[in-house]
C-alpha cells in the first residue's frame, strides 16, 4: 500500500473538489496520536505510534499500538507495521512501548473525514498544531500524483509525525 499526504491550505475548496471527484463519504473519526522514537529521533524513518481512538468506523480496538519502519518512494510512502497490537488501558499501551526502549517524543490530535474513490482511500483531516491535510492510501502510486494534481496540492515530503515533531523545535 502506498501513502502519500499534502498540506491545505483552503480546506472547503479541497473539500469540495473532493466530492467533485465523485468521492463517496465513509466515515468520521477522531483519535489522539502518542508518538515514540529512540535516539536519534528520525520520524520518516521509524517510530512506534499509540493512537487512542475517540471514534472511528473501524474494526479496532480503542488503543492501538504500530511500530512502523518507512521507505519513501519518489511519490509516496510504504510503512511496514514491525509490532502491531492492541490494549484495554493506555497505561499497559505506554509501558509497552517504554519496555522496548522507546520513549514519548509528542502527541496530536487529529479529526477527519474518511472517503473512497474508485479504489482509493482519501483522509482529509484536521491535525493539531498543523492544520488540514489530505492522505491519499492506494495500491497504485501514480494515482497519488494525478490526484495531487487534480486538486491543486503539492505531496510532502515527510512523515506526518516528523512534519508535526518540526512544528516543535
Amino acid at each position: 500500500m502506498f501513502e502519500a499526504r499534502a498540506l491545505i491550505k483552503n480546506s472547503d475548496e479541497v473539500k469540495d473538489k473532493i466530492e467533485q471527484l465523485g468521492a463517496k463519504f465513509i466515515g468520521s473519526y477522531s483519535f489522539i496520536d502518542y508518538i515514540f522514537s529512540r535516539n536519534p529521533i528520525n520520524l520518516n524513518k521509524e517510530f512506534l505510534r499509540i493512537r487512542e481512538y475517540s471514534k472511528n468506523n473501524w474494526p479496532t480496538g480503542k488503543i492501538n499500538l504500530n511500530y512502523k519502519i518507512t521507505d519513501f518512494t519518489h511519490n509516496a510512502k510504504i510503512s511496514k507495521s514491525i509490532i502491531k497490537k492492541e490494549f484495554e488501558y493506555l497505561g499497559d499501551a505506554f509501558k509497552f512501548a517504554i519496555g522496548l526502549n522507546f520513549e514519548k517524543v509528542l502527541e496530536f490530535s487529529r479529526t477527519g473525514l474518511e472517503y473512497k474513490l474508485d479504489n482509493h482511500k482519501l483522509y482529509f483531516e484536521a491535525i493539531e498544531n498543523l492544520g488540514y491535510s489530505l492522505e491519499i492510501e492506494t495500491e497504485n502510486q501514480f494515482y497519488i500524483e494525478e490526484t495531487f494534481t487534480n486538486l491543486g496540492l503539492n505531496r510532502i515530503g515527510d512523515s506526518l509525525p516528523q512534519l508535526v515533531f518540526k512544528t516543535f523545535k
